[in-house]
């Protein structure tokens, strides 16, 4: 049997919108942090580049008004 993730990562759900936003920012940094780019933005590989447009939140995370 294979494993599907490597040893030092693991999968969990979202929790909320903040925990959704500090993971995609989380994600967003990481050209800059590993030295591909200085600005994440510059990287056109990344998801913080300009060119890039982001699916939105999904549904069950975005705060409702009752």
């Amino acid at each position: 049997m294979h494993e599907i993730w490597q040893h030092s990562f693991y999968d969990r759900r979202v929790r909320d919108a903040e925990e959704y936003f500090a993971f995609r920012e989380y994600i967003r940094q990481n050209a800059p942090k590993r030295g591909l780019t200085v600005k994440a933005q510059d990287y056109s590989y990344g998801s913080a580049w300009p060119g890039l447009v982001l699916d939105e939140a999904p549904q069950r995370l975005k705060p409702t008004n009752l």
